[in-house]
């Protein structure tokens, strides 16, 4: 076991050694280098790519399903009054019927927008287009969209969909109905949309 002194001295005679003064182990050519693990006694002994046995230190960043689907090419469609509003499953259905007849009333010479897939998630219609040209055409075409029942849609990227917040409160005193708590909060903040 080395004590402080001696560790102190062994650092300061390799420093004067320089950096290529350590030897190599039996059967490399001199294709390591030693790395300082920021100011303590142990280094890290790494190895060139073609020395066999070396791995790689590039630590690559594990990417989820989640996160490796392109939100770029996400496109919803929400209500154009109240984009929070969540749609139906009827509406959804009404909604993928229109956007074939969009398709449908494409010219044979163009070419045809191309989805992956599409869902209703959380009331809101996603649709994951499969280029940038069938988003911009989605975008573009969305909006000839006829209105169902007397509510108009609107198309847009899934990076613009406005988020719902769920929150839970803790109100004190006696308990009281939903609906009163409910009304009180809108009465208290105009802009708070309770229903």
């Amino acid at each position: 076991m080395y004590s402080r002194k001696q560790e102190k001295a062994s650092a300061a005679q390799q420093a004067d050694e320089g950096p290529g003064a350590r030897g190599t182990l039996s059967g490399e050519s001199g294709t390591g280098s030693d790395v300082d693990t920021g100011g303590s006694s142990c280094t890290k002994r790494l190895l060139s790519p073609g020395v066999q046995g070396a791995q790689s230190q590039v630590k690559r960043k594990k990417q989820s399903y989640k996160d490796a689907l392109d939100v770029r090419l996400q496109v919803v469609v929400v209500y154009k009054d109240d984009p929070s509003r969540q749609l139906t499953a009827e509406e959804a259905t009404y909604l993928r019927q229109e956007i074939v007849k969009l398709i449908d009333e494409e010219p044979d010479s163009s070419t045809p927008p191309r989805f992956i897939e599409s869902g209703l998630v959380q009331g809101t219609l996603i649709v994951t287009c499969a280029d940038k040209c069938s988003t911009d055409w989605l975008l573009e075409k969305g909006e000839s969209i006829p209105a169902r029942a007397s509510c108009a849609f609107i198309v847009m990227k899934a990076t613009n969909r406005p988020k719902q917040v769920k929150v839970r409160v803790w109100i004190p005193g006696p308990a009281s109905e939903p609906k009163v708590v409910l009304a009180r909060f809108a009465k208290q903040n105009p802009s708070l949309k309770t229903e």
